[in-house]
């Protein structure tokens, strides 16, 4: 069977450009009468999903998961969490929970499901 290769062209609608949604607030530490919103990506870009592939070969679920964390909300907001003593065990829970569904997801797409 003769293979027709994929020629990937260059995109003009990189990630950063790709709309993003609230996945939590946390308290202003400089305003207690203020939350800063931090998001996530409506859809998981294909290269994190490659990426996330990638990790599963040589991590554990949990571990490659936790890298995944990192990718789609970014230093900045994973530093937010890990300082924020208002942060509970039940809060990240649910956040990871809500990135392994995304990530599922997008790997499903990925395989054409």
């Amino acid at each position: 069977m003769a293979v027709k290769p994929v020629k990937v062209k260059r995109r003009t609608d990189v990630a950063a450009k790709a709309p993003r949604e609230p996945l939590f607030y946390l308290p202003d530490p400089d305003d207690p009468d203020q939350e800063i919103e931090y998001t996530i990506p409506v859809e998981i870009p294909p290269r994190y999903t490659m990426a996330y592939l990638r990790d599963l070969r040589t991590k554990t679920p949990e571990q490659a998961l936790s890298i995944m964390l990192d990718r789609v909300l970014g230093r900045g907001a994973v530093d937010a969490l890990s300082e924020s003593d208002d942060v509970t065990s039940e809060d990240l829970a649910a956040i990871m929970r809500i990135i392994e569904k995304k990530t599922t997801a997008a790997v499903e797409v990925m395989q054409g499901n």
